[in-house]
């Protein structure tokens, strides 16, 4: 539901819990052309106004916000990490900060740095606009550098790694493996809409599932 003020209501479930563990969180959202198709299901909006309600950016979008939601809800609201990473045939780290000059790689899940009302994640989310291509090894490499520079412990980050398709590179077994088994991390990725690849994600995340509607 959107607010005069430009505040929206957003009412969202994972029917599947990523297991989170500790305490911080890379949300990594794939922003290709082909997250510009429409879902089924009931309506979630325009949460991004792009002009295209219930697309499959939209879902990932609301997802992403129900997760930082529950790591308030956890109690982890001023204690999380939380950073955020976008791709399409490239990747990008998403700065966190609107208060601050240049890219800030993670916030707090309550944080709102300039006071809009807003909640800088949230905030974050709704900028991203659908781009180009696919590639799950620029995106596993930008999280790599991400978790490093953020300084997770082993044992204590999670990644979620959200795609609708199937990466034009497949070389990024080791990435995974790296993000897994080297700095710690869990490691889960879900499958948006119907051409998501699960061979792909479960390359990524053995138990990666899929969704296929805003009802799911």
């Amino acid at each position: 539901n959107y607010a005069n003020d430009g505040a929206y209501s957003i009412s969202a479930k994972l029917t599947e819990s990523p297991l989170i563990i500790g305490a911080d969180a890379i949300f990594v959202i794939d922003v290709s052309g082909s997250t510009q198709t429409l879902l089924s299901g009931p309506s979630i909006g325009d949460v991004n106004l792009d002009g295209r309600p219930n697309t499959v950016l939209d879902l990932e979008i609301a997802g992403f916000m129900a997760l930082n939601q529950d790591l308030i809800g956890r109690g982890l609201g001023n204690i999380s990490k939380v950073s955020l990473v976008s791709f399409d045939a490239t990747a990008r780290s998403i700065d966190l900060n609107p208060a601050m000059a240049g890219i800030q790689l993670w916030t707090t899940p309550l944080a709102d740095n300039d006071h809009n009302g807003v909640r800088d994640v949230d905030q974050a989310l709704r900028t991203l606009r659908s781009l180009g291509g696919t590639n799950f090894e620029a995106a596993l490499q930008t999280t790599i550098s991400v978790t490093q520079q953020v300084g997770t412990q082993p044992g204590h980050g999670n990644i979620v790694f959200l795609s609708d398709g199937e990466s034009q590179n497949v070389a990024f077994v080791d990435e995974a493996a790296v993000l897994r088994n080297i700095l710690g991390m869990n490691v889960r990725a879900f499958g948006v809409g119907a051409n998501a690849s699960l061979n792909q994600l479960r390359m990524i995340d053995p138990v990666a599932t899929t969704f296929t509607n805003t009802n799911q």
